[in-house]
This record gives structure tokens, sequence and C-alpha cells, in this order.
């Protein structure tokens, strides 16, 4: 009797652990993204980063924006992030699909650059890509390419420990008797 006490007990905690786990891993996502100047003085310097927002707010339903949670990039030899853009920093989605992210950042007095999503463009099978303005009136553009990149879900992570710890609970040898 003990024995299937021990072992409702195991699947139990087992079951428990894949619930909490599976709200944790379900919502973030992140992209690593890179892309070189096409056009104007700065034709030729590169970029990178990374970025991640939450999606569980999302209805996968027409034009829609959510805020950033992290962003940093690599420009020019300084590291941005996302306190150093403008408010209203979001990744755009249409119809559940990700279109890019509109980050603006006025970077000194004479530099200011962008992110411009597809959504942010208004032509439907357009692509995302980078801007930049100076003051003294050069301008380009850049090629803009995301990636996304997925951590090992916590709640697989903890399924498979409770899996394991089952499957040896129930094949180790019994006593002779």
């Amino acid at each position: 009797m003990f024995k299937h006490v021990k072992r409702f007990c195991l699947l139990g905690l087992a079951g428990l652990l894949f619930n909490i786990a599976a709200p944790v891993q379900a919502a973030l996502v992140s992209y690593h993204f890179s892309g070189m100047i096409e056009s104007g003085l700065l034709l030729g310097e590169t970029y990178s980063g990374q970025v991640s927002f939450d999606v569980s707010g999302l209805t996968n339903t027409g034009a829609e924006s959510v805020g950033l949670t992290s962003l940093t990039l690599n420009f020019l030899s300084t590291v941005y992030s996302l306190s150093d853009g403008v408010p209203l920093t979001t990744a755009d989605f249409l119809d559940g699909n990700f279109l890019g992210v509109d980050y603006v950042v006025i970077a000194d007095t004479d530099l200011m650059f962008r992110f411009i999503s597809a959504l942010g463009t208004g032509l439907p099978d357009d692509q995302p890509y980078f801007a930049y303005d100076t003051v003294s009136g050069d301008s380009g553009t850049g090629s803009l390419v995301y990636l996304a990149y997925v951590d090992e879900p916590l709640g697989l992570v903890l399924f498979s420990i409770g899996l394991a710890g089952l499957t040896l609970f129930r094949n180790r040898p019994k006593p002779k008797g």
C-alpha cells in the first residue's frame, strides 16, 4: 500500500512542477538582430544586438504592438539599451507574425537613428530596416535581420527531471525476501 501512495505523490509532484513552470516559459520571446548601413556617410558600418518582449497579451488578429522587456544594441563602438531609446519602443505584429521593432535613439547632438518595423513602413510586403539622420544633413538606411532564439524551456526541464525520477523509482531492484 505504501508503494502506491508514494507513486501517487511522486506523480502529483511531477504534475505540479510542470504546471507551475509552464507559465514561466510561455510568453517571453527573444531575437538576435544584425545589419549593415547600405547608404550615406556611415556606409559599411555594422550593428547587432538582442531584443526580448512578452507576447502573452497578443490576440494574433490585425496589427498589434507590445512593449519591449529588454534591448541591447552595439553600434559605432557604443552599447545602447532600452533606456536609451525614446518611450513607446515596441515589437510590432500583423496577425501574430513578428514584423520587427520600432526603436528610436537620439544618440548625441548630431546623430539620431531608428529601427523601423515592417508595420511602420506602411507597405504590406516590406521588410524592417534601420535609418539614421545627422544634424549636418547626412542620412542613410541599412538592412535589419532578426533571428529568433529559444532558451530551453524550464517546464520541459522540470518535467524531464520528474520523469527520470519516476523511471529510477520504478526500475530499482526489489528486495529479496
